[in-house]
């Protein structure tokens, strides 16, 4: 009992925190970003706007990612049969709800390239744990 508790109070962490990122202003946000990249990866000004935007956009795919591996440890908490598809299905409305709600931020917009990248790190999630069960069923026949 207590796993399914903290794994769907990570899952909320988590979702609240795209959410929080996502209300931010346009200008708030790239300012952030920006800020971020700089003092984690040490560069300069020049290469700042150069890896800036390319950075950006892949940061969507990897919070989409730690969301969609989120999900997947919680639908495992419940024991559901099909946890890829309600993965893809809860997913996409969680990143739908999420664009349409960047309507009324400022700066903001909905965005489909946004969801497309939120969608690949959807799928990523979802390949590694459908290997993830393939090795290991792989590893149960070969014992």
């Amino acid at each position: 009992m207590r796993k399914k508790i903290v794994s769907i109070i990570l899952l909320l962490l988590w979702a609240s925190l795209i959410f929080y990122l996502s209300d931010q202003p346009r200008v708030v946000s790239n300012k952030m970003s920006s800020d971020i990249i700089k003092h984690t990866l040490f560069v300069n000004d020049v290469v700042l706007k150069i890896i800036h935007n390319p950075l950006r956009e892949a940061m969507h795919a990897f919070e989409y990612f730690i969301f969609g591996l989120l999900l997947i440890n919680v639908l495992k908490q419940f024991n559901i049969k099909r946890i890829i598809t309600f993965t893809i299905i809860i997913a996409i409305i969680f990143m739908v709800s999420d664009e349409i709600h960047q309507i009324y931020v400022p700066g903001r917009a909905f965005e489909i390239l946004d969801l497309f990248l939120d969608f690949v790190g959807i799928i990523i999630a979802c390949l590694l744990h459908f290997n993830y069960l393939s090795c290991m069923q792989l590893n149960k026949s070969i014992i």
